[in-house]
């Protein structure tokens, strides 16, 4: 008699192990995956606002230099004595490549 009962408590005492464990396995899973989402989200709004602030600052330096080759077209204009127009162009190309996986 003492047998079959020592066999029936250590077998339910390791289902009942085994279920905290899962449990708790369960758990600790779901607290890094909702620690790791948190974070995605804090990660791309700071990038987002980065991405933002060098676009503006990407704009004044347009600006900037367009300001510059204005005032370089006006000396021409000033020094120089040329027959019809002479034309100053500005070409920036900015290219953004993002990849999702």
């Amino acid at each position: 008699m003492k047998e079959r009962f020592k066999k029936r408590f250590k077998k339910k005492h390791l289902n009942l192990f085994a279920k905290y464990f899962l449990v708790i396995t369960m758990v600790i899973f779901i607290c890094f995956a909702v620690l790791g989402c948190s974070l995605l989200l804090f990660v791309s709004n700071y990038w987002r606002s980065e991405k933002t602030s060098l676009l503006k600052e990407n704009a004044l330096q347009v600006a900037s230099t367009t300001a510059d080759l204005l005032g370089a077209a006006k000396k021409i204009e000033e020094e120089m004595e040329y027959p019809g127009q002479i034309k100053v162009n500005l070409i920036r190309e900015t290219k953004c490549v993002e990849y999702a996986k």
